[in-house]
């Protein structure tokens, strides 16, 4: 009943993801150009400068990073959390029960921690250059996860199908999200929720 329930859902998501790009890529695209003009040099100095000088030197924060995760996604999910471990090479979330979540599987290469944090920092204070710092912690993030599924590829392999659909989908809207944080300095939740009520009564009629 219960993986049912969450086939159902992965199919509700990828409809309304669907209709939300069909409906809205115009906007989208207009507004992807537009950040892109306007930030490429921010992305491009921040993957220089990984590349350059920190890709040997962060092994262990971007495990730390990774874990902590996998950790708040339990947390979410209501697993019970005993310990954790975290090394320069590898890092474990110990729960009790031997089912996994395919959340909380998935939850490192779609769900930008560091970028969160700074998000809400930033709406709670005023900071200076926030949204540089959001691009650049986001752009981070994107090749933090690619580094862990290139070296581990089978932790997302292992959740088939369904679980990749599901990382794609998520990617999407958490990239979405925050570029209209970048560009409008809202997560413009309504006006996508009233995109997608709009697009499935179009499609129906």
């Amino acid at each position: 009943m219960i993986r049912t329930i969450k086939y159902l859902f992965l199919i509700l998501l990828t409809l309304c993801t669907t209709l939300f790009f069909i409906y809205d890529r115009q906007n989208l695209w207009q507004t992807l150009c537009s950040e892109t003009k306007e930030s490429y040099w921010i992305v491009l100095s921040a993957v220089v400068i990984y590349l350059i000088f920190l890709r040997k030197r962060m092994d262990f924060f971007e495990n730390l990073l990774h874990e902590l995760t996998h950790m708040l996604f339990s947390w979410l999910t209501f697993k019970k959390v005993s310990g954790l471990y975290v090394s320069a090479t590898n890092g474990v979330v110990y729960t009790e029960g031997s089912q996994k979540n395919i959340l909380v599987t998935v939850s490192p290469y779609f769900f930008p921690l560091l970028t969160i944090l700074f998000l809400g920092l930033s709406t709670a204070i005023k900071i200076e250059y926030s949204k540089q710092i959001i691009i650049v912690s986001y752009v981070l993030f994107q090749i933090i996860a690619l580094k862990h599924l290139i070296k581990a590829p089978y932790e997302i392999s292992s959740t088939g199908v369904a679980g990749w659909l599901l990382l794609l989908i998520l990617n999407f809207w958490m990239s979405y999200f925050i570029l209209s944080w970048c560009s409008t300095n809202e997560f413009n939740v309504h006006e996508t929720l009233y995109i997608i009520s709009d697009g499935i009564k179009r499609t129906i009629s």
